[in-house]
């Protein structure tokens, strides 16, 4: 029901939190584990940060990502993709959805440009 959803949530949620708060201080093995961990927690996403740091996703952790998280786990990469060729990339190695304001900056500028 509703508990589980929310249970879910707040785990996805916390991890999300700690995620981010360490950065790139995590060392792998640490990574490895929270795929693990978030896999077990039956969250839906599990994402590289919130965007608003000073690091951002790294194709290294999208990659490492790809390798550990368990079925149904979708990756979310956020920060850090500032170009369309950047995008592709985070895709091909395993990002499901991406979170990026200058893509869209970019394309709407396509868009206005004719070129897109």
């Amino acid at each position: 029901g509703h508990q589980g959803a929310v249970s879910n949530e707040l785990v996805t949620d916390s991890l999300e939190v700690v995620s981010h708060l360490l950065g790139h201080v995590v060392v792998q093995i640490n990574l490895v584990k929270m795929c693990h961990i978030v896999t077990q927690s039956g969250a839906d996403y599990i994402k590289t940060s919130t965007g608003f740091s000073s690091g951002g996703a790294t194709k290294e952790d999208v990659a490492l990502f790809a390798k550990h998280i368990g079925n149904g786990v979708r990756i979310k990469a956020a920060g850090g993709i500032s170009s369309l060729e950047d995008a592709k990339e985070f895709i091909s190695l395993g990002a499901d959805r991406l979170g990026t304001s200058r893509i869209v900056k970019i394309a709407k500028n396509l868009a206005d440009d004719g070129t897109y």
